[in-house]
């Protein structure tokens, strides 16, 4: 049979030990409110610089049409360059899978 002392006193250290436990619990989640905070303050510029981006994705089609409508041979130039670079983009995983084959 075990010692009475024995129990009480591993009672005790279990009680310390949930307290600890829960202080630890609190002082956790103490730190991720202050880490989602900061967080919240440096995701701002990322949205806003994601909005942008979706507003670049929608202008582009409208740019290259107003630019390639113009007269002139820069227009031309432009607009071969745009549809060179749409093809390279477009092909380009295909040219890497080909070069690395063996």
């Amino acid at each position: 049979m075990p010692d009475a002392t024995r129990v009480v006193d591993l009672t005790t250290r279990k009680r310390f030990l949930v307290a600890e436990c829960e202080a630890h619990r609190r002082a956790f989640g103490l730190e991720l409110a202050q880490f989602q905070g900061s967080i919240s303050g440096f995701a701002q510029p990322v949205r806003s610089a994601m909005s942008a981006s979706r507003l670049l994705f929608l202008a582009a089609p409208f740019a290259g049409f107003v630019l390639g409508r113009r007269k002139g041979r820069s227009g031309g130039w432009f607009k071969m360059g745009l549809v060179g670079w749409q093809l390279f983009r477009r092909f380009q995983p295909l040219w890497a899978q080909f070069r690395h084959r063996e």
